[in-house]
C-alpha cells in the first residue's frame, strides 16, 4: 500500500509538476489524514477541473480529489440517517447555545463560552430533555457563573 501511494504520488507530481506538490508527514497539518496536495507558483487557483478540488485553506492552497459523495445522497440515503439526525440535534442545540449566549454581559462574551454552551445543549438533548428545559438550565448556569448582576 506504501509503494502504491509513493508511485501515485511520483505520477501527479510528474503530471502537475508546475501546480502544486506533496507535502511530507512532517510538514502537514494535523487536520489531515491523508497526503494533501499544496499548490505552489504564482497563480493560485481554487475550484474545480476534472477530478480535482482546489481550495484556500488558511493562507495556503491546497488540491484534493473530488468526493463521490453527494447532497442528495445523505440527504435520502438511509446509511445517513443517523448523520442527519446528529445535525438536527447540532442544529438545534446551537440555537439554544445561541439564545443564552445573546443574553451573556458584553463584556464577558467568548466563542469558546458560546461553544461550550453549544456543547452543553447537545449533552442534554442527547439524554432527552426538552428545550424549554435546557434554556431554562443554561440560562441559570450563565447567571450564576458569570452575570451575577443580570
Amino acid at each position: 500500500m506504501v509503494q502504491a501511494v509513493f508511485r501515485r504520488r511520483r505520477l501527479l507530481q510528474k503530471r502537475q509538476k508546475r501546480l502544486f506538490h506533496f507535502i511530507n508527514r512532517n510538514e502537514r497539518s494535523t487536520l489531515y489524514k491523508n497526503f494533501m496536495a499544496k499548490q505552489i507558483g504564482f497563480i493560485k487557483i481554487t475550484g474545480c477541473y476534472q477530478h480535482i478540488s482546489f481550495y484556500r485553506l488558511y493562507e495556503n492552497y491546497y488540491a484534493r480529489r473530488k468526493s463521490s459523495l453527494s447532497r442528495s445522497r445523505v440527504k435520502n440515503d438511509l446509511a445517513f440517517r443517523k448523520t442527519r439526525e446528529y445535525a438536527s440535534w447540532m442544529g438545534t442545540a446551537s440555537k439554544i447555545g445561541s439564545a443564552v449566549y445573546r443574553t451573556f454581559c458584553r463584556e464577558k462574551r467568548d466563542r469558546k463560552i458560546y461553544q461550550a454552551l453549544t456543547g452543553n445543549a447537545l449533552q442534554m438533548l442527547k439524554e432527552g430533555f426538552t428545550k424549554k428545559e435546557i434554556h431554562k438550565y443554561l440560562s441559570g448556569r450563565v447567571k450564576e457563573m458569570f452575570c451575577s448582576h443580570l
